[in-house]
């Protein structure tokens, strides 16, 4: 896997996160996203530039803003709501074990 792949994976489930609008799509998108995230540190760290790392922030941080969009609306049963904010909790999840990743890599 090579950081374009990486980026363009996270690009494509955020896309996907912001356009879908039945709760089944939707929830899948966010589980696509996580899986990707949490595949990063998978990655030769070479592979995955300063600029990448970022631009998977701040599609992190878009993600984790629609679904709290999404929770705000009351338009989904209580029960899915929880699981989009369990999603909430992957992304952030995954994005420091990325930034441990990076922190460890950067000793070496």
């Amino acid at each position: 896997m090579t950081d374009k792949s990486v980026v363009e994976k996270a690009a494509a489930a955020y896309q996907a996160i912001r356009e879908s609008s039945r709760r089944r799509a939707f929830e899948k998108s966010v589980e696509a996203f996580v899986r990707v995230l949490a595949g990063v540190p998978e990655v030769a760290p070479t592979d995955v530039s300063d600029a990448d790392l970022g631009l998977l922030r701040t599609l992190g941080e878009g993600a984790i803003e629609r679904i709290e969009e999404r929770v705000a609306t009351g338009e989904d049963p209580d029960t899915d709501k929880l699981q989009l904010v369990e999603g909430v909790y992957d992304i952030r999840r995954a994005l420091e074990e990325i930034d441990q990743w990076r922190r460890h890599h950067l000793k070496s």
